[in-house]
């Protein structure tokens, strides 16, 4: 019933000439607006496969890693031939767990600062396992500003439940690594809705947040896609995940406790301190992704390389080819839906800006959207320039995303997972 909802709600969004649908394809896409994108570069080795973790990742292997380094360096160097010296906004490292291959990394930001001009920070994420003062120092040295951490909980019962292998001392120590070493934002990453969690545990772990003073903190539920292993644990020892009432009322106790202690909402999800630049993974409007399972947008076509690290590695080192997998085209009707849809996602929707975004098109007016907004109470503030959603609006963008977003990822996924190059998949 729900992607029957699902796909009903997307058709309305999208122009008729949109299949919603990716199809094979040999290509990433064929340019981008004002030679301008984001990097991403996907990282998908980790020493443990969490079963909540929904992204493409496989057990670290040091040979194999080698040979998937030399597999980006050659689809860098491919892309900076087809798309010239793009100017590049941000470039994030994620994964998996990408400080498995820490100095590789380095290497090919060197490299990319060769080919393309970076003027935008250089992110990346981790986990507390992998965290040592030698190893924060040599990311600070090697130019990385924005850093999350994913410590999920600080409570050992909580990590042990979700498969973390590290303890609750040891995450404390590796926020406390990261926060000397001088990161300009250091994010903490927490998990709410987790089975059997109570209000008041979740508030334990928020306060341990604090003690370490990060400039951001991101709270996000327990996400149970019906492909990943944790949906499946859940099944099996039959625990159940907070319902709706109790997760409302974690996110506005998150919210309220964050605001209380000077941070400003960044998204539905995060929290930052006034003056600090922001961490995201996804906020990105243009963006290019290099590596296995990694996507590309130029917004007219919505592609994806290949899950397959090992065919990742073949199309590009043997076969001498691009590893894109399906390609999905996008109207410009959808493409503006896109851009809404992760302004909602930032909380903050600009009244007159989306003009400058998408120039004089008649048909990009959103002026109804506020409209609407305005009448189901969701909006905390408004000025001439912009719109700000309330924390009840925001637990309705959430709510949202379960429905669209995380619907499509688990169909992606699922089929991308299967088999490395889909003839087909249908939103």
């Amino acid at each position: 019933m729900l992607v029957q909802l699902a796909r009903y709600i997307r058709r309305l969004m999208a122009d008729r000439s949109d299949t919603l649908t990716f199809t094979r394809h040999n290509e990433p896409p064929t340019a981008f607006s004002g030679n301008l994108a984001e990097f991403y570069v996907h990282i998908p080795f980790c020493r443990n496969l969490c079963p909540y973790c929904p992204y493409n990742k496989i057990p670290y292997d040091a040979a194999l890693s080698l040979e998937y380094y030399r597999a980006l360096c050659i689809e860098i160097r491919r892309a900076s031939e087809r798309y010239g010296r793009l100017e590049v906004g941000s470039l994030y490292f994620g994964g998996g767990t990408p400080t498995l291959m820490l100095e590789e990394l380095g290497d090919l930001i060197d490299s990319m600062q060769k080919l393309f001009t970076m003027p935008g920070h250089v992110a990346i994420e981790t986990t507390p396992a992998e965290i040592t003062p030698a190893k924060a120092k040599l990311m600070r040295s090697l130019g990385f500003g924005l850093i999350s951490i994913g410590v999920q909980s600080f409570q050992d019962h909580f990590l042990r439940q979700i498969g973390r292998t590290y303890d609750s001392a040891a995450a404390k120590r590796a926020c406390r690594i990261l926060k000397d070493t001088g990161f300009p934002t250091l994010n903490l990453d927490l998990m709410f809705a987790l089975p059997g969690q109570s209000v008041e545990e979740l508030q334990h772990d928020l306060q341990e947040a604090l003690r370490h003073e990060p400039e951001q903190i991101t709270c996000y539920p327990l996400f149970t896609f019906p492909y990943s292993t944790v949906s499946r644990w859940i099944a099996r020892n039959r625990v159940g995940v907070p319902k709706q009432r109790l997760r409302w009322r974690m996110y506005s106790m998150i919210s309220e406790t964050l605001a209380s202690h000077g941070y400003e909402r960044s998204s539905v999800w995060s929290f930052i301190r006034k003056g600090a630049s922001a961490f995201s993974s996804v906020t990105r409007d243009r963006y290019l992704g290099f590596g296995a399972g990694s996507a590309s947008y130029n917004g007219r076509q919505f592609t994806f390389n290949t899950f397959d690290v090992p065919e990742y590695i073949s199309a590009i080192v043997n076969e001498g080819d691009f590893p894109t997998a399906i390609c999905m085209p996008v109207s410009a009707r959808l493409e503006r839906m896109f851009w809404l849809y992760w302004r909602l996602y930032e909380t903050r929707l600009p009244k007159t800006g989306y003009k400058d975004f998408f120039g004089s098109d008649p048909e990009c007016d959103f002026s109804g959207i506020f409209r609407i907004l305005r009448g189901l109470g969701f909006v905390a503030e408004e000025t001439k320039d912009r719109l700000t959603l309330n924390t009840r609006g925001c637990h309705w963008v959430h709510l949202a995303q379960n429905l669209l977003a995380l619907n499509d990822i688990n169909t992606v996924w699922s089929a991308a997972k299967a088999t490395p190059y889909p003839d087909r998949i249908r939103l």
